[in-house]
């Protein structure tokens, strides 16, 4: 268990990253680019402001989003993939052949 958390804190930088760049290429959930189309024949609509802290929310968005998506993958594959339990009870016996 304490393992999966160091490995899900060690993770934090990259999935940071990850958001900033998907927030980035994005404006979804919350509009942070805000601005209109000034040609609609061009497909490309520049932002005539930003909204700084919807771009933070969105961030915070991806990330968790990230990390749900990674624990959630690896508690499924550790159900799938179970392997056989190495605890012994109190009254097992060793058989040590010499």
């Amino acid at each position: 268990m304490a393992t999966t958390l160091v490995k899900a804190f060690l993770l934090l930088p990259m999935l940071v990253f990850i958001g900033f760049e998907a927030t980035l290429f994005s404006n979804f959930p919350y509009l942070w680019k805000l601005g209109v189309c000034p040609a609609y024949g061009l497909g490309a609509c520049f932002p005539s402001s930003y909204n700084w802290s919807s771009f933070g929310l969105d961030m915070i968005f991806y990330t968790v989003l990230g990390y749900w998506s990674i624990l959630i993958v690896n508690g499924a594959l550790q159900r799938l993939f179970r392997t056989p339990s190495t605890r012994f009870c109190g009254s097992v016996r060793s058989s040590v052949v010499y």
